[in-house]
This record gives structure tokens, sequence and C-alpha cells, in this order.
């Protein structure tokens, strides 16, 4: 029997979440420091950039569980953004960094939910313009590092697809910016 395309998308998402928070380095910083993702590290030229987002998009990522459908953050909360990358699978990943204050909202309302107590009931879904763009499982390294305040605001969103993840990114990114 072929698993549904929501188990397929939570596990694939788990697994991105997991990898991005458990193995990958910083984004690069406002201030020019040295600090960078892997993609980063193993391209030189790769590197986050400020975000100038389009007013008429709309992006936002929300907490699902029980009784419970949250807004974690939106556009407006997006600090920097990282180039897209490829997973072996074919799915695509969007480093982003939030701002100071998006983290610490994140961070409250995850606790307030209790995601770290039961992180299998809860699902992070992402939309763009009123259109889904990826529904999966929180990584329960993810959940721990907020429970235990050591989440620094970075995450990688997952897409099915890559033109999503770069469609999502183009809207916050500056065409001009390298």
């Amino acid at each position: 029997m072929q698993p549904s395309r929501r188990t397929l998308l939570g596990a694939l998402g788990t697994s991105v979440l997991t990898l991005g928070t458990g193995c990958a380095g910083s984004l690069p910083t406002s201030d020019d420091s040295t600090a960078v993702d892997q993609t980063a590290a193993a391209n030189p030229t790769a590197a986050a950039d400020r975000i100038t987002a389009d007013p008429s998009a709309t992006f936002e990522v929300r907490l699902h569980g029980p009784d419970t459908d949250h807004l974690l953050f939106d556009g407006e909360d997006l600090e920097r953004v990282g180039p897209v990358e490829s997973s072996r699978a074919g799915a695509a990943a969007l480093p982003v960094a939030l701002t100071e204050s998006a983290t610490a909202d994140v961070t409250e309302t995850v606790r307030s939910a209790g995601v770290s107590e039961n992180v299998d009931a809860f699902e992070i879904v992402q939309t763009y313009d009123g259109e889904e763009m990826g529904r999966f499982g929180i990584a329960p390294s993810l959940a721990d590092a907020i429970a235990t305040d050591e989440w620094d605001g970075q995450i990688y969103l997952s897409f099915a697809e890559r033109a999503q993840a770069e469609r999502v990114r183009d809207a916050f990114v500056a065409s001009d910016q390298t």
C-alpha cells in the first residue's frame, strides 16, 4: 500500500527540519561575520539576503495541533533568507532567520501549546497567497531546542518542489541582491 501524500510530506518535512536544526550552521549575519550555513560553506558565493518583502505577498507559517491553530510567523517576521537548497528526494528547503521578537513569540507559542510534550500531535502549515505550500511534522530536536532556550530563530522551511521555495524566496528578496 502506498503511503499518503500527507505522510510522505510529513516525513520529508521532519527530515529536513531535523537536518536544519541539528546539523547546519548559522545563516550569514547582517554584520558580515563568518557564520554561514553548510551551503554557504561549500559555496562561498552563497549568502543570506536581507528581506525586502513584497507587500502584496502573504506568507504565513502556522502551528496546527489539538485545539490549536496559531500563527507562528509571517513574512514580516523574517530577518534573513538563505539560498534554496535541494534534498536528494527532490524536495527543497529554504533556510530563514526570524527577527529577535519573532523568535521570542514563536518560542512562547510553541511552549504554551505543549509541543515538546507531544510533538507528534502538531504540524507546521505554510501558506503563500492563500495557497498551502507545505504541511509537515515538527522535528523533536527543534521542539526540544525551543523548550530549552537553545533555538536561535533559524529554521529550514520545507517545500515539495524547488519552484515553490524559489517563488517564496523571490517574494522576500530584492532581485538585485546576490
